[in-house]
């Protein structure tokens, strides 16, 4: 099962063009360039709603996060279970890691199994 996203349950988090993020062209060049940045990986790759395909990779403690903003239906296309460039994003994880989808309420809801809540982070996701 996957993510059922809907326009207004996810959170958009890059309103206009942020100059600490990336952008980048597509997925399979994201994974590229997060590959070549972090060799070891990433603790976790959130993708959220933005008016650009950008990236900001945040580092916090021991953990290394991507913050992925593209265009409502390439979000919606990331969510289906079946989509070969969700799993080549999911392929710069670390063993363990998770990939989410950053909604309207704070939360973050895990591409899988069936959408479970993995985090709470209200006012995080507004960068």
């Amino acid at each position: 099962m996957s993510v059922q996203i809907a326009g207004q349950s996810v959170k958009t988090i890059f309103q206009a063009a942020d100059p600490s993020a990336q952008p980048f062209a597509n997925i399979p060049a994201l994974v590229q360039s997060l590959r070549t940045g972090h060799p070891r990986g990433l603790n976790a790759v959130l993708v959220g709603i933005a008016s650009a395909s950008q990236c900001k990779v945040v580092r916090e403690s021991n953990a290394v996060v991507a913050i992925v903003g593209t265009l409502l239906p390439a979000v919606q296309k990331l969510s289906s279970a079946r989509d070969s460039e969700a799993k080549l994003l999911e392929s710069v994880l670390k063993p363990g890691g998770s990939l989410g989808f950053l909604m309207a309420d704070g939360s973050v809801r895990s591409a899988k199994p069936a959408g479970r809540r993995l985090i709470d982070c209200e006012g995080y996701a507004a960068l």
